[in-house]
């Protein structure tokens, strides 16, 4: 598809067909077709608002189906013409419909057989983590997340003689170092196990891991290391 021979959908006013190519902007950029139309179309009756961030009106919704095989289903009038999208006359072959179909339900089954895949192997990895670690204290076998109580116990363990103040609120868990010589990174290759993912500033979102660890003993979205121990010169 041309991008070239595509215009803004905020000033398209004609009315959609079966067929007709668009492009969303969402995703990294999307090349799609328009399969299935609901309710009658009505484009006069669009507003946008707020240099187009609210769009209203218009009565039908599409279908649609993306050359990477995604789907939109049902996405209403006011969206579709809207200032993430565009929209060109062009308009391809039934033929080609059922191609991008046809490659949509095959993406969607190996996607389905990815994701099988990946639960199998943390349900595995949780198995042996567990089998691993008995003198850890599981979720589920207490009332309260065990992640605190745990991790005290792998640093008595891996650093003896070293003093540590762990303390846990809703979010976080704040390891502080105040007795004892050891490296920083040392102890945060145990506690960051207990941290349930990472804030992502491009997207403005904190993002889960898939982290059997934490699934299995307990944790927080975050997890910060301070070493207190005063320095002698």
């Amino acid at each position: 598809m041309d991008y070239s021979r595509f215009q803004e959908a905020k000033n398209y006013k004609g009315i959609l067909q079966i067929g007709q190519c668009v492009y969303s902007g969402l995703y990294g950029g999307r090349y799609g077709v328009i399969f299935k139309i609901h309710g009658k179309q009505d484009p006069d009756s669009i507003e946008h608002m707020l240099g187009g961030v609210v769009s209203m009106g218009g009565s039908a919704e599409y279908d649609i189906v993306f050359t990477n095989g995604n789907q939109s289903r049902r996405l209403p009038e006011c969206i579709l013409r809207g200032v993430q999208w565009r929209i060109s006359d062009e308009i391809v072959s039934e033929d080609e419909i059922q191609r991008l179909l046809v490659h949509s339900h095959n993406e969607a089954e190996l996607k389905v057989l990815a994701e099988n895949k990946k639960r199998e192997e943390h349900e595995e990895m949780m198995e042996k983590i567990k089998e691993e670690n008995p003198h850890l204290t599981q979720l589920g076998a207490s009332k309260r997340d065990p992640a605190t109580r745990n991790l005290k116990k792998e640093l008595k363990i891996a650093f003896p003689g070293v003093k540590f103040s762990v303390r846990a609120d809703y979010n976080s868990i704040n390891v502080d170092i105040v007795e004892g010589v050891v490296e920083t990174k040392e102890v945060e290759m145990i506690a960051k196990k207990y941290q349930t993912g990472s804030f992502n500033g491009m997207i403005d979102l904190y993002e889960y891991d898939d982290n059997p660890w934490s699934d299995v003993f307990g944790g927080r979205k975050y997890v910060f290391v301070q070493n207190r121990v005063k320095q002698t010169v």
